[in-house]
């Protein structure tokens, strides 16, 4: 399973919980943030380096989708 965040607001996660998603253990295999803001792209920033799983920053919805239906793993 993949993970598409569309981060309409401002708020992110608590970056630690992306730890628990390691890719051996767990189904969630990627996961992607769109964010519409300058501040929500600096937390998915910190997301991104702390995220045990494959983590994009997208601009757009449509960006995330294309992302995640090219991930091989889903195919």
């Amino acid at each position: 399973m993949a993970y598409i965040a569309n981060r309409v607001n401002s708020y992110s996660i608590d970056p630690v919980l992306w730890s628990y998603f390691d890719k051996d253990d767990s189904i969630l295999i990627a996961a992607s943030i769109v964010s519409y803001r300058d501040s929500t792209f600096l937390s998915a920033n910190i997301e991104k380096q702390i995220a045990a799983i494959p983590l994009k920053r997208a601009n757009s919805l449509a960006e995330a989708i294309d992302w995640v239906s090219q991930l091989n793993e889903l195919q």
